[in-house]
């Protein structure tokens, strides 16, 4: 896993959502690339 990919994982900080908020990107996260999600996910972005 590059880098960037693994950084952005631990920036967004999924494993601290509510179970509603990971049930709403599921989908996002198993059809985007993973750059994608992080882009639309990323909370400094």
């Amino acid at each position: 896993m590059p880098a960037a990919i693994a950084e952005g994982r631990i920036a967004i900080g999924w494993w601290n959502w509510e179970h509603v908020r990971l049930r709403a990107a599921l989908g996002d996260f198993r059809e985007m690339p993973a750059e994608g999600f992080l882009d639309r996910y990323d909370p400094g972005a």
